[in-house]
């Protein structure tokens, strides 16, 4: 027994609760090591010479990637506080038991040798996720060329290939217009990606948070969009691009008159001044990437914090949108998630709330953070078995697996021959 590659931690990502008295609990161990692995639970407060609470529940293995075996129970109990350890059987037959980080070689009876799990405060950490959102079609849209109410040439409309810089003058009237289509479509969700005001075709160096790109439209446009789509029962959500500004964003245009004399200096990471970026050199100032027309802001700092709260709130209250994408969402800290997401779900507690990440993400799914994030890791395997033919179909389980057995319950969702102990 491999005892250096079992992995329980007595915290949200291995012991939650998924509904009230209704609590997942997982276990890892090295692949094909472990054969059974059985949990054990009773209540802390209660002896068992009075009451006998003991309880069991055999666990199930129910994903194995390229290293791990990924072992989960579901257990339904009312108690204020539970007491528990593993009982784990290798394939030579050898039996140990597993609690609070020490193994045993006899059966644990004292609850100070077991792991803990407070009931409330689990559930009150409970990840409650929009079941509107569970299964559902989104369609992404780039607003500045999917569809136009302006003339627009053939020789501009077709051409090939589009580069970075083309504008097609997309715009909110013609995704309007187009919205029988999509909905023919079979959508359930559209995404749009930035919408307020940019310097660029692609809108994520926002100048004006508060306002609507000019060449999409007006606010006016956008409310139509969402109560249109809303009769159609679609949802709609909104590219949230807060990591970084455009250079004419207002707090970095007074740097850039003012330098260190600006109110707004905190608002970004400012190494040195004159503020600088030159072509084929380092900005002087963090950035998204080295770019430099898109100043990275500096969310530790309250009064950004509370400009970026009042931007979500506006556009929540005033055009009933259903959520936010996050761009570069990993590069934020977790603690203005924290915040983010309380604000968005005190607006509207299903809104839902997408991130933007290119790798792992359980840190930003459990529970307090994010509801999902676009799903790179599913794409880069599909991608690795259809298109690139560079995996087996083995490799591409197992690539999904560990998102399965790592992600929250209910974010990779439900599935069948998972057993309810109570």
């Amino acid at each position: 027994m491999e005892y250096s590659a079992i992995c329980h931690d007595m915290d949200k990502r291995y012991c939650y609760a998924i509904d009230k008295g209704k609590f997942v609990f997982r276990i890892k161990s090295k692949k094909n090591d472990i054969k059974r692995v059985v949990l054990c639970y009773q209540d802390k407060n209660i002896p068992i010479d009075y009451i006998d609470t003991r309880k069991k529940s055999t666990m199930v293995k129910i994903a194995s990637d390229k290293f791990t075996d990924y072992f989960e129970t579901i257990v339904e109990f009312d108690v204020r506080c539970m007491r528990y350890y593993f009982e784990l059987e290798d394939y030579e037959g050898t039996v140990r038991y597993y609690g609070n980080y020490e193994y045993h070689d006899v059966i644990i009876d004292d609850v100070h040798f077991m792991f803990d799990c407070p009931q409330t405060l689990r559930e009150e950490e409970m990840f409650i996720i929009p079941e509107w959102a569970k299964n559902k079609v989104v369609y992404q849209i780039f607003p500045s060329r999917y569809a136009t109410t302006e003339q627009v040439s053939d020789k501009l409309w077709y051409k090939s290939p589009i580069k970075g810089n083309d504008d097609l003058k997309g715009n909110l009237r013609g995704i309007i217009n187009n919205l029988d289509y999509i909905e023919k479509l079979g959508v359930d969700i559209i995404y749009m990606t930035p919408i307020f005001e940019a310097g660029s075709t692609h809108k994520y160096d926002t100048i004006d948070y508060l306002k609507i790109d000019p060449s999409f439209g007006k606010e006016e446009d956008l409310k139509e969009l969402v109560d249109k789509a809303h009769g159609k029962g679609m949802k709609v959500i909104l590219d949230g691009v807060f990591n970084h500004t455009s250079r004419d964003f207002f707090a970095f245009k007074d740097i850039i008159e003012k330098g260190e004399k600006s109110k707004y200096v905190d608002w970004y990471y400012i190494e040195e001044f004159p503020v600088k970026a030159e072509p084929g050199k380092r900005p002087n100032y963090k950035t998204f990437s080295y770019f430099g027309g898109m100043p990275k802001l500096n969310l530790k700092n309250k009064e950004v914090e509370e400009y970026v709260m009042s931007v979500i709130t506006y556009w929540m209250k005033n055009c009933n949108i259903d959520g936010w994408r996050l761009d570069v969402g990993d590069e934020i800290s977790h603690r203005f998630w924290k915040k983010f997401r309380d604000v968005v779900k005190s607006i509207n507690p299903q809104a839902l709330i997408i991130g933007e990440i290119w790798h792992y993400a359980g840190d930003f799914l459990e529970g307090d953070e994010w509801d999902t994030v676009m799903n790179y890791h599913f794409f880069d395997a599909v991608k690795g078995l259809v298109a690139k033919e560079n995996i087996t179909v083995s490799e591409f389980v197992g690539s999904l697996d560990f998102m399965k057995g790592t992600i929250h319950y209910n974010v990779h969702g439900n599935y069948s021959g998972h057993p309810i102990r109570k």
